[in-house]
């Protein structure tokens, strides 16, 4: 018998697969994002990619403010 793996939803890699489905629904791509918000392309990459912990509390707060204009 095999067992799924489950992910924390506080994960880094729930993060980023979270950011990844939020930009998309947005229909913006990485650099799109990034033009005209605090948020550095190679910085949303290491999001995307859950490197260095993922997307920070200040990070989501960026993203959803650059989404919501």
């Amino acid at each position: 018998m095999t067992q799924a793996t489950t992910t924390s939803p506080t994960s880094p890699q729930a993060r980023a697969e979270r950011l990844k489905r939020l930009r998309n629904l947005a229909n913006l791509c990485r650099k799109d994002l990034c033009e005209g918000s605090k948020i550095n392309l190679n910085t949303l990459i290491g999001w995307e990619d859950a490197r260095h912990g993922g997307l920070s509390r200040i990070g989501a707060e960026r993203v959803i403010e650059r989404v919501a204009k």
